[in-house]
């Protein structure tokens, strides 16, 4: 080997070791990046969506509420888990890649004023920022751009989703708060003025026909039935929410005979769930249901108002055999 050559191969190695000993893990120069300030989703007290949504959301103590921004009354409690999701989102977006600089394509990622959801979060002690949302991308994620800015990134993750709501989606649809455990008693009134009363047990899921009830003959109570309705009731969900008119007495069913349920609890209080007769010839469509104390009336899915409306007949025990537990 000539004598040039080798001193050309040690310059380069002492190069190669000099720029793998003072090399940057990520090489940043020439790349553009989409800056954000972090997301703590304990400290954060409100979120703000814009342009193709309008709604605010708004911490009040423990407890998140959601409105129109441009009609801030009313203020309806928003579901928790679904606004922890919009916070988590945000807080897994971390070097999205860049797509674009040129502010014409923004119309077609859908990031221009028409079609951007523009998110303000506001984080005490931290400074606010605002981002544009657009189209879901093609392979996962969600096109975004700082507000006033033109860089278009791809955010990867479900931020899309979990941002992209109306008022009404945010709202919290579990009519109740209870737990199965917590319920001793139940009182179901149908709209024919029947009553009949139903006792948690000392163990989970052994409920009885309360003291006095009258059985046809021959007739066996199935526990695991009420158990059923039990859960169904603590679980119970909206479908929809009713205003203005369309939530009246007279439009709902709920001002004549109708059916109800009634829970009463370990800790001495009760709750009453009224649930409006079917829509004469709609079977299968949603049934209106308000909860005393609550002004709200709610739509339920014809399921679930059928799954509260029980008879003694329909928690009679079907099973021809039993299993008899060894002693």
């Amino acid at each position: 080997m000539k004598k040039g050559t080798i001193i050309v191969l040690g310059v380069f190695a002492v190069l190669l070791v000099a720029v793998l000993a003072t090399r940057e893990d990520h090489v940043s120069v020439g790349v553009r990046k989409l800056e954000l300030p972090k997301v703590d989703k304990e400290k954060a007290t409100a979120l703000e969506l814009g342009g193709a949504r309008s709604v605010r959301l708004e911490k009040d103590g423990a407890v998140w509420r959601v409105m129109d921004p441009k009609k801030p009354d009313p203020k309806y409690v928003a579901e928790e888990s679904l606004v922890t999701s919009a916070l988590d989102a945000l807080g897994q977006v971390r070097n999205p890649d860049f797509v674009t600089g040129r502010a014409q394509t923004h119309a077609e990622y859908g990031l221009d004023e028409a079609q951007g959801l523009t998110l303000k979060v506001v984080q005490p002690g931290a400074p606010d920022f605002q981002l544009v949302l657009g189209k879901a991308a093609k392979n996962g994620g969600a096109y975004v751009r700082k507000a006033g800015t033109d860089e278009v990134f791809v955010a990867r993750g479900w931020l899309e989703g979990a941002l992209r709501k109306d008022v009404k989606d945010w709202r919290k649809r579990a009519l109740l708060s209870l737990q199965v455990e917590d319920l001793t008693q139940l009182t179901l009134r149908s709209k024919e003025g029947e009553a009949l009363t139903l006792n948690a047990g000392d163990k989970p899921g052994a409920w009885s026909v309360a003291e006095g009830t009258v059985l046809p003959p021959g007739f066996r109570f199935d526990p695991s039935l009420a158990d059923q309705l039990a859960r169904q009731l603590a679980s119970l969900s909206a479908q929809d929410f009713l205003e203005g008119e369309a939530a009246a007495d007279a439009a709902t069913g709920l001002g004549g005979p109708h059916d109800t349920v009634e829970a009463k609890l370990k800790d001495g209080k009760s709750v009453t769930v009224h649930i409006a007769p079917a829509p004469a010839g709609q079977k299968d469509a949603a049934v209106a249901a308000r909860v005393d104390g609550d002004p709200q009336v709610y739509q339920l899915a014809a399921y679930s108002a059928d799954a509260l409306r029980k008879r003694l007949a329909d928690l009679r025990d079907l099973h021809l055999f039993r299993s008899i537990p060894p002693r």
